[in-house]
């Protein structure tokens, strides 16, 4: 166990490493002020740091309450066992700790402290971008940053103010949005400040900023927690899944995401090309909508190495592209928005191969245009509303069921709820593969059961657990490739023939292949009842879907 004496950390930190939201430390330090430990004097950067110990000490006395633990963490766990834990898995080599730290804390800074621009002077979205940008901006645009750092000088010392906002717009690949410079209008002081406190704790690694950057993301992704916009995003941990799931199953020479959000899945992509050391033999190409997070998406991967990815405006439902993607590609990754509606009247697609979709759900719209995006042996995942699998339409069933007898539906894996910050709607991967004619099975994984509590409503996946899904579905792969018997876990796996899917109606949801664990004495067999629920089942989850839609709907409206 690491030795915690000597080591500071910031208040995010403590969130981080005690598996908590930011606002739950700031919570303990209100509630508990005669207890909780006290912070050490601020440093060059003016944040205010903790010492480990003293915090790993006062979380021993908080035991994680049972809806709030994680998988392997017993009844008894405290905070303080999570927080040592995390310091340990964490720890990184002293020459490195010494580059890391003063950025992510300089950044830390920027995002929450309220003398350095207080909140509401600001719109978040506007905020957010120019932060990000200045991260960008000093972490990969060396000249841009060297005549930035000269500008905020001058403005530092006054009285005349050099319009920051225009240089910092004008650096940028794509520019900043209208609203964001003009929201910056009189603030340039703030602006310099920031220019200089990054400038100031400049990092030698480029991972660093990649960290930073993640970093502000993330925290920006929380505070739009329940507000219009936070459908904006992928949580960091779907998208690490997807990229598990098939990037090492694919020579692709390029990826894809026709509906990229704020470039998560294609960030995650890039960063397991690199971690194989095949990045930069790549190309990623990406559609989405609205600008902001799609400037956002060219901002990461400009970070990572892939400042010139084809980056373009996109659509909420590919048959309301105006012109098609003009190629094929081995790898296509995508959270395409949930049971929206099919633009405009339904028309005719070249793309909808199994046929028109109901109009009012874009669901297989989506996942035909995926199949129809494939080159020969390539691979897709979309992160899709459970009912795609189970719907009962007469349109979506007979989708469904030319697009597995095509052996175009190569897996699907459920995930748990709880990983979203926007929806409850629960999701499943669909791994999909470029049509070979013929389907004699497929792989189900039932992962609803993994995942961790970031907070009472919010899980995500941790990377041991990324890895136990993927090592099933490559492990399936495996057998396939070598005419070898797969043989599943149980209650977690399974491979279905496809005369059992036949017989199902051709409903996918990994619930009813992946077999629960024998019941002592024997069991009946379920399979008459499962049949006569599975209606049953769909019914429910579509009219969930339209309700979770309709109240959705309802508060975006109501700018709640």
């Amino acid at each position: 166990m690491e030795d915690l004496d000597g080591r500071l950390v910031s208040r995010a930190e403590i969130a981080r490493l005690a598996g908590v939201r930011r606002p739950a430390v700031s919570n303990w330090e209100r509630r508990h002020p005669d207890t909780f430990p006290g912070p050490v004097p601020a440093g060059e950067g003016g944040t205010e740091l903790f010492r480990a110990a003293e915090v790993a000490d006062w979380l021993d006395r908080r035991v994680i309450p049972v809806n709030a633990r994680g998988d392997g963490e017993p009844a008894g766990t405290t905070y303080g066992d999570r927080f040592r834990s995390g310091s340990e898995a964490t720890t990184v080599a002293p020459s490195k700790a010494v580059d890391a730290a003063p950025l992510l804390r300089a950044v830390e800074r920027l995002a929450s402290d309220e003398a350095l621009l207080p909140r509401g002077s600001v719109p978040l979205p506007d905020r957010a971008e120019m932060l990000l940008a200045l991260i960008y901006l000093c972490g990969s645009q060396p000249q841009v940053w060297s005549s930035l750092r000269k500008l905020a000088d001058r403005t530092a010392r006054g009285p005349e103010t050099a319009d920051l906002r225009q240089v910092i717009a004008g650096g940028l690949p794509t520019g900043l949005s209208p609203s964001t410079v003009q929201s910056w209008q009189g603030r340039e002081q703030a602006l310099a400040d920031a220019v200089r406190l990054i400038d100031a704790h400049a990092a030698e690694d480029l991972g660093q900023y990649v960290r930073a950057f993640d970093l502000l993301v993330k925290r920006y992704t929380e505070e739009w927690a329940g507000r219009a916009g936070s459908e904006l995003f992928t949580p960091v941990s779907v998208a690490r899944a997807a990229a598990a799931l098939v990037t090492p199953a694919v020579d692709a020479t390029e990826a894809h995401d026709p509906f990229c959000r704020a470039g998560e899945m294609l960030t995650a992509v890039v960063d397991a090309w690199t971690a194989t050391g095949s990045a930069g033999s790549t190309r990623v190409s990406g559609a989405g909508l609205p600008e902001f997070p799609l400037r956002l998406a060219r901002m990461g991967l400009g970070l990572r190495g892939h400042s010139s990815a084809d980056m373009k405006p996109g659509a909420a439902a590919p048959s309301a592209l105006t012109a098609p993607l003009g190629r094929k590609v081995g790898l296509l990754l995508a959270n395409p928005p949930f049971n929206v509606r099919v633009a405009g009247s339904v028309r005719q697609s070249d793309h909808w191969r199994y046929g028109p979709p109901p109009s009012h759900n874009a669901n297989f719209d989506w996942l035909q245009y995926a199949v129809d995006l494939l080159s020969p042996g390539g691979r897709a995942c979309l992160v899709m509303a459970n009912i795609a699998a189970t719907s009962a339409n007469r349109r979506e069933r007979a989708i469904r069921s030319a697009m597995v007898e095509d052996g175009a539906v190569e897996c699907l894996v459920s995930l748990p709820p709880g990983l979203f910050f926007s929806t409850g709607i629960p999701v499943t991967l669909w791994i999909l593969s470029a049509p070979t004619g013929r389907c004699d099975e497929i792989l189900f994984i039932d992962a609803r059961a993994l995942g961790e509590m970031l907070s009472r409503s919010v899980r995500h996946l941790p990377d041991h657990e990324i890895a136990a899904v993927a090592r099933e579905y490559h492990a399936w792969r495996d057998a396939r490739a070598t005419g070898t018997a797969y043989r599943g876990r149980a209650e977690f796996s399974r491979s279905a023939s496809i005369g059992e899917i036949r017989g199902n109606g051709y409903a996918l949801a990994p619930s009813l292949y992946v077999s629960p664990a024998p019941v002592e004495g024997g069991a009946p067999d379920h399979r008459a009842r499962i049949g006569g629920l599975r209606d049953e089942l769909a019914r429910l989850h579509e009219e969930a879907a339209r309700i979770d839609a309709a109240v959705e709907s309802i508060l975006r409206r109501h700018n709640a």
